[in-house]
């Protein structure tokens, strides 16, 4: 077995690679001309196409071989903070440095790793010569992949040169578990290329093992959101530069989707028809979303935070990047969108780290060990749709100590749950013979 303890190499890892690239060269050669025009016409595609294929202009390799850590987008990143503060903490005289593969996430990651990262840069595609360009570019001494972003011709291209692969803050839920079990033949192989699989909660774990990996490869750490979340964000804005009363009661709406906007009108308006009117912050997801978002408070004085001169609102809809956790501050309360539509949920565990009382609807697969945690310590209510979600509210505004305890309780939480990163730095530090 090699040094770093490597898994051996896979003979149906040697067919899923040649079938791949087989499919990928016939998808290139079909879909070109398209990806061209995209390139040509939507700016964040333009931006991001050369860099992706290794062929836009790159710094020197380092002096040092790096650690290389990557994250998919936005929220990886944002996870990813701890970990990569763990990491230079723990081995101080091996630099770090960190991919994203979209436009939003590179942005953040310059912005979160600009002093610390010694590179900040764009994942290659999956393409042979663009993965190649990167590896011989960068060296690193380790690659850390947090939570999915899993492509072969990386992993396997890390494999034959010995470069030891974490994943980080991984997780698979019982649907994603049962899909790799049909696929098991595709998936498993390359799981094993991993010297550690790093899970966020004690099932995942099991999950993994079922699926046959090595148990001794497959750790768990936690969830480095809960670090992440450890020390909030201030807000960077007042109420007044949202437009909204001081004197209000603010709900903040995270990450929203399509069809939540609709939901929290009614809701705003079946509450205020009973003389308790909320002001609301609505945050979606995708911000370009926030004029559109807007459009459906009918009846509602709304305004863009971007919009100038600051102006009396009922509703702010966030059309900027990087707010949403100081902005959770301001709140006397918190939705999680991306739950009430089915689109998995998304974070609890910021607005429970800035001590506020949680709503979510019913789909929180993609969180479903913290949103599980939150309920049990009574952090957060889980609410079926619109009605109960206007029930959660009043009860909410009626009892300011059940609001007050419900906070307390998260920010406690959030608090027990802290060491994800320190724990995988470490098993980052045992792949590398460290």
């Amino acid at each position: 077995m090699p040094s770093h303890g490597h898994p051996m190499p896979d003979i149906r890892l040697c067919i899923l690679t040649a079938c791949y690239n087989l499919l990928l060269s016939a998808l290139a050669l079909v879909s070109a001309p398209f990806v061209l025009i995209l390139a040509a016409c939507v700016p964040k595609r333009r931006r991001t196409l050369l860099p992706r294929l290794g062929l836009a202009q790159t710094p020197p390799p380092l002096p040092q071989r790096p650690v290389w850590v990557h994250a998919l987008s936005v929220g990886e990143a944002r996870a990813a903070a701890p970990l990569v503060h763990a990491l230079s903490a723990r081995f101080p005289d091996c630099p770090v440095v960190v991919s994203t593969s979209t436009l939003t996430g590179q942005a953040e990651a310059r912005r979160l790793f600009k002093n610390l990262a010694a590179r900040v840069f764009y994942f290659p595609y999956d393409l042979w010569p663009a993965v190649s360009r990167a590896l011989s570019r960068v060296r690193p001494k380790a690659v850390v992949l947090c939570e999915s972003d899993i492509w072969p011709n990386f992993l396997y291209a890390c494999h034959r040169q010995n470069i030891p692969l974490v994943l980080a803050n991984a997780r698979l839920s019982p649907q994603s578990a049962r899909g790799y079990r049909l696929l098991g033949f595709f998936i498993v192989p390359l799981y094993r290329l991993f010297s550690r699989v790093c899970v966020q909660s004690a099932e995942e774990r099991e999950r993994f093992i079922a699926l046959g990996l090595d148990p001794e490869r497959v750790i768990f750490c936690g969830n480095l959101k809960y670090d992440q979340a450890a020390a909030p964000e201030g807000a960077l804005l007042s109420l007044k530069d949202l437009g909204l009363k001081e004197s209000a009661c603010v709900l903040v709406a995270g990450s929203t989707h399509p069809g939540e906007e609709e939901i929290l009108c009614r809701v705003m308006q079946r509450l205020k028809d009973k003389g308790l009117p909320w002001a609301l912050v609505v945050a979606p997801r995708n911000p370009a979303r926030a004029r559109e978002a807007a459009r459906c408070f009918p009846g509602f004085k709304v305004r863009l935070l971007s919009g100038s001169p600051v102006v009396p609102a009922d509703v702010c809809v966030v059309d900027r990047m990087g707010l949403l956790s100081g902005l959770y501050s301001l709140g006397h309360a918190a939705f999680v969108g991306g739950s009430l539509v089915n689109e998995g949920g998304h974070n609890p565990i910021e607005p429970a780290a800035h001590g506020k009382p949680v709503v979510f609807g019913p789909f929180m697969s993609d969180f479903p060990a913290p949103a599980r945690m939150l309920l049990e310590r009574g952090a957060a209510r889980q609410v079926s749709g619109e009605e109960e979600l206007c029930g959660a509210l009043r009860e909410l505004h009626h009892n300011p100590e059940t609001a007050r305890n419900m906070g307390t309780a998260g920010k406690k939480a959030v608090l027990e749950n802290l060491g994800a990163a320190e724990r995988c730095a470490a098993e980052t530090g045992k792949a590398m013979g460290l």
